[in-house]
């Protein structure tokens, strides 16, 4: 899919290019972000859904759908924070996810159609958020929590095929994707759970009018949803937004642990009534 937003940045795509390899060099990222690392936690959260399913058959099928409202509301927080990221911080200063993610909203959204982009969605916001906050889960719920946590991380998975989705074209999709991930996805896009065209409004801002970002979602949550979300976007833009501050960040970055806790205080609460 073509970038609908004009190169107004002067960043060499290039350059960028390069400038990403040379960060992916770090122990740290490589250690992170190697395909090994991707198959072992693709591998991981599918044998936990099906222990899951086969475990906690009813209370599974309940959160495969309750977890994907769960999964959205972060994500789309997560999306604001990075946003926020590319308002208030010089690109040289992001970290390496967030650079290609900035990379891909300003120079070239192609960027993040390879294999590297799956490892960066996972690594860093897994380790550091999500399984600590999942740890507490399980010691506050014990193992019944088992069907809310695989569920949710299942729909983690799909974020990173559902973004390369939209931004390859129809014709180059079965060769980029396997037969299973292509049936799936044809699927959510079939059914409206995820829409390409849809996707193209949240690249009609670029580098010059970065506040003016919309719909932070890459699956559909109903347009009151979404709308929350950017009517809250502008809010915060306004009354928190000030030169060489960071206080849209530190809020967004804030507000996304703040909505991890409270989805999975609320999954803790549901599953404990389900099973009194």
């Amino acid at each position: 899919m073509q970038s609908v937003h004009p190169r107004t940045y002067q960043l060499n795509y290039d350059s960028c290019e390069n400038e990403i390899i040379e960060r992916s060099k770090t122990a740290f990222d490589h250690a992170l972000r190697t395909e090994t690392f991707y198959r072992l936690f693709v591998a991981a959260v599918v044998g936990l859904c099906l222990y899951s399913l086969v475990r906690y058959p009813l209370l599974t099928v309940a959160f495969f759908f309750l977890s994907y409202f769960a999964y959205q509301i972060s994500f789309m927080v997560y999306h604001s924070s990075l946003h926020a990221q590319f308002v208030e911080l010089d690109h040289k200063k992001l970290l390496t996810g967030p650079f290609i993610a900035f990379v891909h909203h300003y120079v070239n959204p192609r960027l993040l159609c390879c294999r590297e982009h799956r490892n960066t969605y996972q690594s860093f916001i897994v380790l550091i958020t999500l399984f600590p906050i999942f740890a507490l889960c399980f010691l506050i719920g014990g193992k019944v929590m088992i069907p809310y946590v695989s569920t949710f991380l299942l729909w983690h998975l799909s974020a990173s095929p559902v973004h390369e989705w939209y931004h390859l074209p129809p014709k180059n999709r079965k060769d980029y994707f396997n037969r299973v991930e292509c049936a799936i996805l044809n699927f959510l896009e079939n059914r409206n759970v995820i829409s390409t065209k849809r996707h193209v409004n949240h690249h009609r801002h670029h580098i010059n009018n970065k506040q003016d970002v919309i719909e932070f979602d890459d699956s559909n949550v109903g347009e009151k949803l979404s709308k929350l979300f950017d009517h809250l976007w502008q809010f915060c833009w306004r009354h928190l937004y000030r030169e060489n501050k960071k206080r849209l960040t530190v809020f967004y970055s804030i507000l996304y642990v703040s909505s991890l806790v409270l989805v999975s205080g609320v999954a803790v609460v549901l599953t404990r009534m389900v099973l009194a």
